[in-house]
């Protein structure tokens, strides 16, 4: 993360530093950075597939959620509800429909990529036009020109791969509060409440005619009066 938010700082150091070398070649370039920005931007968004990797994420989340919490799950009678939801989480798009979302892909990438191969071509046209007129030489308008271009490529990249960069800072930050934080049980300190007396029952558990039911399903009794007492040790 912290390299992909360096990215727009060395952007700009090197534009400030093309514009000096040859500041015409260096202005179109920086024209046409957008558009070849939007091109890089599309055939990475392509590549990664962000759609698909966040539904396996959040099937996996529901499988977890689901072991972790299955008497509850059993209790309160959703095995189906939860089997449908990861049955529609996983299935696999129809035939048509997976064609047709290739296809689109395809041709979103491919017309992405022509796009940079048009906004080289029409670099180099303008390098060619600023050395017929006299205002650049070679080696000015090719410094100008491939270090515009690849100051595009990063920027594309960062502006791609950075958009859940808010949620990684609100996630550091919760981390951390939760590390930084004083715990309020320490078993190495001596802290607390003692009883005056020495005589009572520290560390006993009593239960004496427990009724209890699931919200979800009051119908079903889990705990019919129960009654038990553990010793401290035990």
């Amino acid at each position: 993360r912290g390299s992909q938010r360096g990215r727009p700082t060395r952007f700009d150091r090197s534009t400030s530093t093309l514009l000096c070398t040859g500041w015409q070649m260096a202005l179109a370039m920086l024209a046409a950075t957008p558009i070849f920005g939007l091109a890089q931007s599309i055939q990475i968004l392509a590549v990664t597939g962000e759609k698909g990797q966040e539904r396996a994420k959040t099937s996996q989340q529901v499988v977890t959620d689901a072991l972790g919490g299955i008497r509850t799950i059993h209790a309160s009678g959703c095995e189906k509800d939860l089997v449908h939801l990861f049955w529609v989480l996983t299935r696999p798009p129809s035939h048509w429909r997976q064609a047709l979302s290739h296809l689109a892909g395809g041709a979103a990438f491919g017309l992405a990529n022509g796009i940079e191969f048009f906004v080289i071509a029409g670099g180099f046209l303008v390098m060619g036009l600023l050395m017929e007129s006299g205002h650049t030489n070679f080696d000015e308008g090719q410094q100008a020109f491939m270090g515009t271009l690849y100051a595009a490529i990063g920027a594309a990249m960062a502006f791609a791969l950075s958009a859940d960069l808010g949620n990684a800072k609100v996630a550091a930050h919760d981390m951390f509060e939760l590390l930084d934080r004083t715990s309020a049980i320490n078993g190495m300190e001596p802290d607390g409440v003692t009883p005056k007396d020495s005589h009572a029952k520290v560390g006993d558990l009593e239960f004496e005619n427990e009724q209890f039911f699931y919200p979800f399903r009051p119908d079903v009794q889990v705990l019919k009066g129960l009654t038990f007492t553990t010793q401290a040790g035990q």
